[in-house]
């Protein structure tokens, strides 16, 4: 796993790099600590979204196995408590893949300033 944590994903923290959709070739540069710390955002949204989706499908698998026993099942609110999870769940795949996609938008489109030897 990465180094960058929940708060980090889920905060608007990609403000602090350029838009790659405002970039110009006259625009700044990426320093090499923010190309840095974009692919470590990158890859921690990545490795989230793997954990997640890893979680919802457990779930699923237990939702099968519990309905499909004749002798116990769900509660209603036990039911809609794993609905309401699910849908948080899914909220935050979706805003990990977005924070993901456009920090490897950033980096694959702009340019990073060369490093001094």
């Amino acid at each position: 796993m990465s180094n960058c944590d929940w708060r980090v994903l889920l905060s608007d923290n990609l403000d602090q790099f350029p838009d790659v959709h405002n970039w110009t070739h006259e625009s700044k540069r990426l320093t090499t600590k923010q190309a840095q710390r974009l692919s470590d955002i990158e890859s921690a949204a990545d490795d989230r979204i793997d954990t997640l989706v890893l979680g919802v499908s457990a779930i699923g698998n237990l939702l099968a196995c519990t309905a499909s026993n004749g002798t116990t099942g769900l509660c209603d609110d036990t039911a809609a408590a794993i609905g309401w999870l699910l849908e948080d769940m899914g909220h935050l795949i979706y805003r990990c893949k977005e924070t993901a996609s456009s920090a490897g938008e950033r980096l694959r489109n702009m340019p990073v300033e060369p490093t001094e030897v």
